[in-house]
């Protein structure tokens, strides 16, 4: 379950049901889709049949949900392990804190959203673009590199969209 519309790959919202919560309250799904995940060394992870629920504050991922795919999950030393249970290979990495298993990783839609759906329609900003060349440069000193030392580099817009990487980079874990 997620909060978030922009981690789904496709999305439902003709969606039945309702999903109860241990403190008595209850919320209507608004949509159903799949997420991929990205984790850190592993290859990328389709999640199926998440449910989107905009009044949750936080992601919840159900381990029944993981098991009822066909995966099984390992828990030692305050880590947790789920391998699909055709070749026992690793797909989902978490550790425990402040008594929660929290997933290492994020959505790969998200976590590179802003370059690659420009990218893929051939529509990338330069400024973003040259952005994201220079490892998330701030755009004055992009400018100034422009001005006083790289020949050929395009005018930098003054109208500057949004760099999701970076934002992303700059939360703290």
């Amino acid at each position: 379950m997620t909060h978030r519309k922009d981690f789904f790959e496709d999305f439902t919202d003709n969606v039945d049901g309702v999903v109860y919560f241990a403190d008595q309250s209850k919320i209507k799904p608004s949509g159903l889709s799949t997420i991929r995940l990205k984790l850190p060394g592993l290859p990328d992870f389709l999640l199926d049949h998440v449910l989107y629920l905009p009044q949750l504050k936080r992601n919840l991922l159900s381990l029944v949900h993981i098991c009822q795919q066909g995966h099984s999950i390992h828990m030692f030393d305050g880590k947790l392990e789920v391998r699909k249970a055709t070749d026992h290979s690793l797909v989902m990495r978490g550790i425990e804190e402040e008594r929660l298993l929290k997933l290492q990783g994020t959505s790969a839609h998200v976590q590179h959203f802003s370059y690659n759906s420009h990218h893929e329609q051939g529509t990338l900003p330069s400024s973003l673009l040259w952005h994201a060349r220079f490892g998330h440069l701030n755009y004055d000193s992009l400018r100034l590199l422009k001005k006083n030392v790289v020949a050929g580099l395009p005018t930098i817009s003054r109208k500057l969209k949004q760099c999701d990487a970076y934002i992303l980079g700059k939360h703290r874990k």
